[in-house]
């Protein structure tokens, strides 16, 4: 397969391309050589497997000086009827000259990172067969990177954004890249890439949290009345566990805001950097001061998140939990010291206290994964040498910085392996959204939500961004928490809810209007009158997650309106995402009883000796196939 190399100087703009043919055939191919006019060396080994290819490589400055540099990797494709796969749902005919990509916005590197680690072509080759090639980031080596098709010079591409200065003592002057080539079943698409990736990297997709349920947070379900009916299983919570949780099969995690120190000041003070600077500095140099202020304040010293003009990074809020500073820590285990961003929220201390020796524990919560607090970029120069994952660069200046987002990868890492270890798993809070290697540390994830429109509509997520979940999230338990005002927020419109995230295998619960206060949980009105619906979708939603999506459906509607997932050898969930009814007729390519049962509405649905049936579905709603054992 032959490869396009190429490079360019962000900063000069100079641009240098070079094609390679990397001997074919099975096992490995080394290769080296130097970019003269760029001042780059680059070193890459080529392993062969039947038609797959995985690269692994690293790329070097020549010349000395700070480096702000795009590296791409291209494979020509020539075929017609290319088409470019967004997601497991939605596709583009490729005409024209232009770059097709899943992109989102960012304010490093290109200006864009890909959503999904994987980007698809399919088409019909020179011979009249039928293809389908991806390009894939490996996620155990993540970075700034965008996949994409560019029509113009019909090359599918992966792009790296990589800051290259001589600081970083584990790759001076250089950067690290893994990703794979691969082919999959053509008539699948991007759910048959998927499915491929999922199998090229098992670790990253294990399922741990096999039993799956309900998400509650901080709320004692022993004070919720009838909790039973709730199906309750992953109690986030600030403690140490409770014999309640371990009589009754509920997990419970330590919850944990890693990335952010969030710092009351006084009602009449101006909320200036200066001033919180003057209020930091006084919990450091203050041995009596409160232990969890002054750790963090030596923690911010030493590896706060810094700007452009070596400022700490700071915002001011007036929430329920801070009324103040909210400073940003850079959560790099790998920084020395006794406190800084990693160390003062997980350290050798916190797992034996957390974890050791009669821990009623499950594992370890973290908050704000992706951090809508949080700057894309850290500048502090310091913390570069400790640094084991690529540099980027800010996309106006071209100056070297951490992405916040390897900086996460690194946190999540070290605590996965150390739940790991001990048999227990790693929830997260808020992703995935764009950091889809986040994938790879997390067992269970999950998000705060809001379906209120704010006039007081039902306003779900889109099929766009719930698909991001299921697909990133492959058959871990996935989790929604519906932050909003519940008496608005009615029981017809929590039906819907609930029909909407079985669609997805993808489980329904509730917080608070402000993510603090006056909980669903300790409401027994609110949730009482919604306690029939619990009863009657989450334990279907509960069949269907613990059977494990598949993104390779085996199974095909006649309306495009009419959506389809596959949970294990036994279910299949319809959604009309649309205001109007709609009806289809589905085929299925698995063994399959000439009589399924619609599981919501107990209604039998016969189906044909060649495994066809019709289905008709109100608007916006759900239907729940199940084909039997």
């Amino acid at each position: 397969m032959e490869f396009t190399f190429s490079a360019i100087d962000m900063k000069a703009r100079d641009k240098a391309r070079l094609d390679f043919t990397p001997a074919s055939g099975e096992g490995e191919c080394r290769c080296a050589f130097t970019c003269e006019p760029l001042g780059l060396a680059l070193s890459a080994v080529f392993k062969y497997d039947g038609g797959d290819i995985a690269v692994r490589g690293r790329v070097t400055d020549t010349t000395g000086a700070d480096r702000a540099v795009s590296l791409f990797f291209a494979v020509p494709i020539d075929g017609t009827d290319l088409v470019w796969h967004d997601d497991i749902r939605r596709l583009r005919r490729i005409t024209g000259k232009r770059l097709y990509e899943k992109a989102a916005p960012a304010t490093c590197g290109s200006g864009a990172m890909s959503v999904y680690p994987v980007g698809t072509v399919a088409g019909t080759d020179a011979d009249g067969a039928p293809f389908c090639l991806s390009i894939a980031l490996d996620p155990t080596q993540p970075g700034q990177f965008r996949i994409g098709y560019d029509a113009a010079r019909r090359e599918l591409a992966i792009r790296y954004d990589f800051a290259l200065v001589p600081d970083t003592e584990a790759f001076p002057a250089a950067a690290d890249f893994s990703f794979r080539v691969f082919r999959s079943d053509s008539s699948w698409g991007f759910r048959g890439a998927w499915a491929k990736y999922m199998a090229l990297f098992p670790a990253q997709f294990a399922v741990r949290a096999r039993k799956q349920g309900l998400w509650m947070p901080f709320t004692a379900v022993e004070k919720v009345c009838g909790w039973e009916d709730f199906g309750f299983r992953f109690h986030e919570m600030h403690g140490m566990g409770s014999d309640f949780d371990s009589r009754n099969a509920i997990d419970a995690y330590n919850y944990t805001e890693p990335f952010t120190w969030w710092m009351n000041m006084p009602k009449g003070m101006a909320r200036t950097y200066e001033n919180a600077v003057a209020m930091m500095e006084k919990y450091a140099a203050d041995e009596k001061a409160d232990p969890f202020q002054r750790t963090h304040a030596l923690a911010l010293k030493a590896s706060g998140m810094k700007t452009a003009d070596g400022k700490y990074f700071v915002q001011f809020f007036d929430l329920p939990w801070c009324d103040g500073a909210c400073w940003i820590l850079n959560p790099n285990p790998n920084q020395p010291g006794e406190f800084n961003g990693a160390t003062v929220n997980w350290n050798a201390s916190c797992l034996e206290k957390r974890h050791g020796f009669g821990s009623q524990l499950a594992g370890e919560y973290i908050d704000s994964v992706e951090g809508y607090t949080t700057p894309e970029l850290n500048f502090d120069r310091a913390a570069f040498k400790h640094e084991t994952l690529p540099l980027t660069f800010d996309a106006k200046t071209k100056r070297p910085g951490i992405f916040k987002g390897v900086s996460v990868f690194e946190f999540t890492r070290k605590v996965a392996a150390d739940m790991h270890a001990l048999n227990k798993s790693l929830f997260g809070n808020g992703v995935p959204y764009r950091f889809s290697w986040l994938l790879a540390n997390f067992d269970i994830m999950g998000t705060e939500t809001v379906w209120l429109g704010k006039d007081g509509s039902y306003a779900p997520e889109k099929d766009e961004q719930m698909a991001v979940w299921r697909t990133l999230s492959g058959q871990k338990p996935y989790l929604l928490l519906q932050n909003t005002d519940f008496h608005k927020f009615d029981h017809d419109m929590v039906e819907r809810y609930m029909r909407r995230v079985l669609f997805y295998g993808l489980f329904p619960s509730m917080f608070s209007v402000d993510a603090a206060s006056n909980p669903y949980w300790e409401n027994p009105e609110i949730y009482n009158r919604d306690r029939s619906l619990f009863k009657k979708y989450v334990p279907l939603v509960r069949e269907v997650a613990e059977a494990g999506w598949e993104p390779v459906t085996l199974a095909r509607s006649s309306n495009r309106n009419v959506f389809a997932e596959r949970f294990g050898r036994r279910y299949l969930t319809l959604c009309n995402d649309t205001a109007k009814s709609q009806k289809a007729r589905v085929s299925i390519d698995f063994p399959a009883r000439r009589q399924a049962v619609e599981r919501i509405s107990g209604a039998a649905i016969p189906v044909s000796a060649k495994g066809l049936f019709t289905i008709e579905l109100p608007p916006q709603t759900t239907a729940l196939v199940d084909f039997g054992t």
